[in-house]
């Protein structure tokens, strides 16, 4: 079925029929996405290293020491650690190995910087190891929420996923 702007569909309808038009699509090993990102996903423009960070915002160098592959999805809530939807680009982002793990599975979601423990800009690490995602970021100990620069990117990133997969 093919799907008319011009049309009002809403909710599970629009839903399956975006589900329809996407769900056919070449898969890539998870174990070569880093080459994807270096060459066409998320290049430094700068030159000066690989990457941008998905977090920092900033050049990462040397996969994997440096900067890992994120999942906007944890995979510890739904992905899996196998399979077509773990492997998916369109769920994958760079990001700094350190705010990934301190990601960790929490939601994407804001906190308030100044009530309860809600560090903004997030941070991981101490002394010679601390490390500050970009401005706008913040994190709790449910949440995480990305720089204002990259919340559309993710958005976009749960909402195909949410509708590829759970279509």
């Amino acid at each position: 079925s093919g799907f008319d702007p011009n049309e009002q569909i809403t909710g599970e309808t629009l839903q399956a029929i975006l589900h329809d038009i996407i769900d056919d699509h070449r898969s890539t090993n998870f174990f070569q996405s880093d080459e994807a990102f270096e060459e066409i996903l998320n290049p430094d423009p700068t030159g000066q290293g690989e990457v941008i960070g998905v977090y920092t915002l900033q050049p990462r160098f040397d996969f994997p020491n440096d900067w890992n592959r994120e999942h906007s999805w944890p995979s510890s809530l739904g992905v899996g650690d196998e399979g077509i939807a773990h492997d998916d680009l369109m769920a994958l982002f760079p990001a700094d190995r350190r705010l990934n793990s301190a990601r960790s599975n929490r939601f994407f979601d804001e906190c308030t910087p100044g009530v309860g423990q809600c560090e903004s800009p997030a941070s991981v690490g101490s002394g010679d190891t601390f490390l500050e995602a970009a401005e706008g970021s913040s994190q709790d100990r449910f949440t995480f929420s990305p720089p204002f620069e990259t919340r559309g990117d993710l958005a976009r990133a749960i909402f195909y996923l949410a509708t590829r997969y759970d279509g």
